[in-house]
């Protein structure tokens, strides 16, 4: 899923959502480090992980 899919309809309302008009995420810095720890750790996992058949 797009990150920003509120952006458009395909998001928890399926609508179109008021206000949100820019693809920005505002976020804590400790909220932003958080995620990219996330990622990090899923992105080692898919280089390693073996592939789909």
């Amino acid at each position: 899923m797009d990150a920003h899919s509120h952006l458009g309809t395909y998001n928890f309302v399926g609508s179109r959502i008021d206000g949100y008009e820019q693809p920005t995420a505002l976020l804590t810095k400790q909220a932003a480090k958080a995620l990219k720890a996330v990622s990090d750790d899923v992105m080692a996992f898919l280089a390693t992980a073996p592939p789909v058949p």
